[in-house]
């Protein structure tokens, strides 16, 4: 593992971070698996503060952390700009960012379809624009992609500033590990386009997945953006402006008359068949852990203060955390190994009055 930091340390000095995003810096990082943490020179058991790919306060200091796959070995750039990312965000804490989200909020988006209708036909036009090489052209399907987000923002409210908070913080952070990858290797710069692209196009499940998704809307937004001399870098700490509201208070001069085809045609028979089976899915998730064998039921009034997003759905009253929980009974602080189900009222995901837990043998509540 020291060979492989080595390595990165060469990648991120060979890199002009003030150019990807000024005033951001270099800051600590650790690699860890299994077994042991690397930071620096120093290794160490790992353990619970070091969960998934992230950024943490380590000895009153923010790091970036992250799990190293074999995968992650065969390709330097691509990690050393995941590495970036994760920067990025000890940048935001350091500087007291703002517009961070709540993913417990975020669990009251709603199952709408039209929603989710527009959202794709949005995602094209921004997929469009990032592929157009004529600005005028370029700027029009960027106008086009504001204007179906405003649309939804009727629809769905309020709520649609989960997606805009996701789009700035995780999107900004996106965006910057993706101009340190474009100074580091151009291909593959072109490639993880392509691959974001590919995924924001696909017609399949995970069209319903917002977190995900909107770290690539955030980060092909900034990218246009810039591309058509919007400035949308700013002093973090200081704003309480999102970056989709930042863009689309520039005025666009709009062409009513402009004809725009999209390139992707759109399949809404399918589309309506996944949304059924997208949502069949999340119930029998979480019926199949209610109803299963060996589940421990606790009641009482817990907190939920650690969790993964990406491994949570929400059905009504409950959510399914796949991988694990940390809960606050009142007394201490619980980590409990998924699956679980927390059991709360009128939407307040933060509190639940009960737990769910399917037992096994290596089963971890302490």
């Amino acid at each position: 593992m020291q060979d492989l930091i080595k390595e990165i340390n060469e990648k991120l000095n060979s890199l002009d971070f003030n150019k990807i995003w000024e005033g951001f810096k270099i800051y600590d990082y650790a690699l860890y698996n299994d077994k042991n943490v690397y930071l620096k020179d120093n290794v160490f058991p790992v353990d619970n503060r070091f969960l998934g790919n992230t950024s943490i306060k380590y000895n009153n200091k923010y790091i970036a952390i992250w799990k190293v796959t074999e995968s992650d070995k065969k390709n330097i750039d691509k990690l050393t700009a995941s590495l970036i990312h994760e920067m990025f965000h000890a940048h935001q804490f350091e500087n007291n960012e703002k517009r961070f989200f709540n993913d417990l909020e975020g669990l009251k988006y709603p199952y709408n379809l039209e929603n989710y209708k527009l959202r794709y036909h949005e995602r094209m036009y921004l997929v469009d624009a990032i592929k157009e090489k004529v600005l005028d052209r370029k700027e029009k399907l960027f106008s086009k992609y504001l204007e179906t987000r405003l649309k939804r923002e009727k629809i769905i409210s309020g709520v649609i500033n989960y997606e805009k908070a996701i789009e700035t913080v995780e999107g900004c952070a996106e965006y910057v590990s993706l101009m340190a990858l474009k100074q580091l290797s151009k291909n593959e710069y072109r490639n993880k386009i392509n691959n974001i692209c590919n995924s924001l196009c696909e017609l399949d499940r995970k069209i319903f997945d917002t977190r995900t998704l909107s770290y690539y809307s955030g980060a092909l937004s900034c990218i246009v953006a810039s591309e058509l001399g919007i400035e949308i870098i700013d002093n973090i700490g200081d704003s309480d402006t999102y970056v989709f509201d930042k863009i689309q208070n520039r005025k666009f001069d709009t062409d009513t008359d402009f004809e725009l085809e999209l390139s992707n045609n759109i399949n809404y028979e399918k589309f309506e068949q996944l949304f059924n089976l997208y949502i069949n899915d999340i119930k029998n998730s979480i019926h199949s852990v209610m109803t299963g064998k060996n589940i421990i039921n606790k009641t009482g009034k817990f907190i939920i203060c650690g969790y993964d997003p990406m491994n949570m759905i929400r059905y009504d009253n409950m959510v399914l955390h796949k991988r694990f929980v940390f809960i606050y009974d009142g007394n201490e602080k619980k980590y409990i190994q998924g699956p679980i189900i927390t059991v709360s009222k009128n939407g307040e995901y933060e509190r639940c009055q009960k737990l769910i837990i399917k037992k096994s043998k290596d089963k971890t509540i302490k």
